[in-house]
């Protein structure tokens, strides 16, 4: 939609505009898949105070921690998440009444899901979290530049001020930051979409999820 609106002639304030929205999608979204990984550290099943969604209530992922949350999922294996995700031995499956075809599908999934987990945590951490940092700034800033002044601020990003950080002012930089953004909340959906098909639970996917895993991320979820 970007690169459309871009080809039908926006203004350079409404492509400024763009990039920092991007931006901001991108910096939201995968402060969502950290706290997720760390609730996913934490969580027992079998215990009232550490059930998933008790859990996400009240997670709190400190700059500090983000680094190392990242380094653990670098370190997974799909067997490993499998075994974060609480998913039971296949043959326990297969006993509690789940399909042949969806424990298939699960296990086609997880490494598409890892991947993305790890690639987008990365680019979160990545040079001392310096996008997280540029947003935080822009954030601030904001709150005292007149709408108008959208240009401006992105060239003072463009001017490497903030943390090292370049954020151009184009329509591939927007579409690139909201695509990533997206694909992170399709991940996230992904994840609850393997958990819930392993115990019984399996829900109805999203048009939207089904598309942006297989336009990015491998088609992770258990329906494609």
């Amino acid at each position: 939609m970007v690169r459309e609106r871009a080809s039908q002639g926006i203004t350079q304030l409404e492509t400024a505009y763009l990039c920092i929205e991007g931006l901001s999608c991108f910096v939201t979204a995968t402060e969502d898949l950290l706290a997720w990984a760390q609730v996913l550290r934490q969580w027992n099943p079998g215990k009232p105070a550490t059930q998933l969604f008790s859990l996400l209530d009240k997670v709190q992922v400190r700059p500090q921690d983000e680094a190392e949350i990242a380094a653990f999922l670098k370190g997974l294996t799909p067997s490993g998440l499998r075994q974060l995700l609480r998913i039971s031995p296949n043959p326990e499956l297969v006993a509690h009444g789940v399909p042949a075809s969806e424990i298939e599908s699960i296990e086609r999934a997880l490494p598409h899901i890892l991947e993305g987990w790890i690639r987008l945590a990365e680019i979160r951490v990545a040079k001392e979290r310096g996008l997280v940092t540029a947003f935080n700034k822009v954030k601030h800033v904001l709150l005292a530049f007149p709408e108008g002044n959208y240009i401006r601020l992105a060239r003072v990003i463009q001017e490497n001020t903030l943390s090292g950080l370049r954020v151009e002012v184009s329509a591939d930089y927007a579409a690139n930051r909201a695509r990533q953004a997206v694909e992170c909340q399709a991940i996230l959906h992904s994840t609850l979409g393997v958990i819930l098909t392993a115990n019984g639970l399996r829900e109805p996917t999203a048009d939207w999820v089904i598309k942006a895993l297989q336009t990015w991320g491998g088609g992770a979820h258990p329906a494609s």
